[in-house]
């Protein structure tokens, strides 16, 4: 696993330096566990909007067997002050299959919907989190505001020959064009997400949202998906699961606990547990904050990041950067 922490004029340098960073990063390239770029191109300024940058790589997974697509746009619009990237990924990705880079999602094969990460035209600080398997963006924002995005295959409870494509795509937005400083539910982050900003493909290959503490936007079935911690308070049978996630504070020896971010599922068909977000966990943001790097026990290091503008005890998550 790899990582890397610097600073960005705007999103269109960071997408580059993500580019730069899933291809190049000499950890990754050791490891056999880079990225490959499989396209690149340019949408020129309009009178709305600035220059927009569109990518798709290809993963090796960890073992080198895999291979996992995933596209990126910039999107921005110059009169609203929006500059965010958007991500999708799909079980192959054909370049033959749109003209131009405007349409890239059209080079999705079993694309799911997109999700945002947001930016903004001014310097601001990013983390980027990588292995074979997935990768994973922050971005610190003005006024301490935070985004995040994760890409790539999720830890399943199952074999590989029983799951074989277990793709995650999640962000802080949905497809639409928001800015970093909205204070909605349309507005979370890729622990807690609340409005089609999380997405897991199931086995059928067909794509599933889920939900963190509140499901304001979901399809057919959503809000019976969802994240465990944050998620669990929405159900009867865990009606107190919220205050005892709010009451949590350190153990004896000033130790706090991580937990996994789960994907649960109530559905018709039955309950289901899929499995957990690679190396994200969710903690009580009590004695941390956000940016900080703690340490496990086994000697696993994380950064600290927050759910958007949200401060509560309840908004803090974990990525493990070593």
């Amino acid at each position: 696993m790899a990582w890397e922490t610097g600073t960005a004029a705007n999103e269109r340098e960071l997408l580059q330096k993500l580019d730069a960073f899933l291809t190049s990063n000499a950890e990754l390239v050791a490891s056999g566990e880079n990225w490959t770029q499989i396209y690149a191109d340019t949408i020129a300024a309009t009178s709305t909007t600035v220059e927009r940058l569109a990518y798709a790589w290809v993963a090796p997974g960890s073992a080198g067997a895999d291979q996992i697509y995933i596209g990126a746009r910039s999107n921005n619009s110059i009169g609203s002050d929006i500059y965010n990237i958007y991500f999708a990924g799909g079980t192959y990705f054909n370049p033959e299959a749109f003209s131009d880079a405007e349409n890239i999602w059209s080079g999705m094969v079993n694309g799911s919907p997109r999700v945002g990460c947001c930016c903004e035209n001014l310097t601001f600080k990013y983390w980027f989190i990588a292995n074979g398997r997935r990768f994973i963006v922050l971005t610190r924002l003005t006024n301490a505001i935070f985004s995040s995005a994760y890409c790539g295959f999720m830890l399943p409870t199952v074999t590989p020959l029983e799951y074989p494509y277990p793709l995650v795509i999640a962000g802080s937005t949905d497809n639409t064009l928001s800015r970093y400083s909205l204070t909605t539910d349309y507005n979370s982050s890729i622990v807690d997400p609340r409005t089609q900003n999380c997405w897991l493909m199931y086995p059928d290959q067909g794509w599933r949202d889920f939900y963190g503490a509140a499901a304001t936007s979901y399809t057919t079935d959503g809000q019976s998906r969802y994240l465990t911690p944050r998620g669990a308070p929405r159900y009867s049978y865990a009606s107190n699961a919220g205050e005892v996630l709010t009451a949590l504070t350190a153990s004896p020896g000033d130790n706090y606990p991580l937990w996994s971010v789960e994907f649960r599922a109530l559905e018709v068909a039955g309950t289901n547990y899929f499995g957990a977000l690679d190396g994200v966990c969710w903690l009580p943001g009590v004695g941390v904050a956000a940016e900080d790097i703690i340490n496990t026990a086994d000697d696993q290091q994380f950064v600290i990041s927050r759910n958007a503008f949200r401060t509560s005890t309840l908004d803090y998550f974990a990525v493990e950067l070593a």
